[in-house]
């Protein structure tokens, strides 16, 4: 068997292999392995065939690391809706204590809740009013095991 057909089929079952991954690694290297086959299509010896691989290998895994840090590593955990299902749900507070906090009904359990504090910004006008009144508020985020509250949007003033 030739050597171009060996890379050929190294290269293929790297791309497989990134289709189940998703990494971006292992397309680097199929790459590097199409490099190789090219060399060998052009009747190079081994040692070109390799340094060929080697280098598309390289540049590729470093051009794959910048991309990967480029890019914004995301929202919080607690704040990140494919992590937690709870945000957006609504939830009804009866009373808000001077903090701020209170403890609703969710899930059929008590939780503790915090406003938010983004959100009390856009409402704290006076000492008298930090504390919203009772009403429906979302879930805007989990911090442990407390909810962090926010009015809901209908409610929500207009700047």
């Amino acid at each position: 068997m030739e050597s171009q057909y060996i890379w050929w089929v190294v290269a293929l079952v790297l791309g497989i292999a990134e289709m189940l991954t998703g990494t971006l690694y292992m397309l680097v290297l199929a790459l590097g392995c199409v490099a190789g086959g090219a060399a060998a299509a052009a009747g190079g010896p081994i040692w070109a065939q390799c340094l060929a691989a080697g280098v598309v290998s390289l540049l590729g895994t470093g051009w794959a690391r910048r991309m990967r840090a480029g890019r914004p590593s995301g929202q919080p955990v607690g704040r990140n809706p494919d992590v937690h299902a709870d945000l957006g749900e609504r939830v009804l507070v009866e009373e808000w204590d001077a903090q701020g906090r209170a403890r609703v009904q969710y899930r059929g359990t008590q939780w503790d809740a915090q406003w938010d504090p983004v959100d009390r910004a856009l409402y704290d006008a006076t000492p008298e009013t930090d504390r919203p009144a009772a009403s429906e508020f979302v879930i805007r985020a989990l911090d442990g095991n407390r909810l962090v509250l926010e009015r809901r949007l209908s409610e929500t003033p207009r700047p």
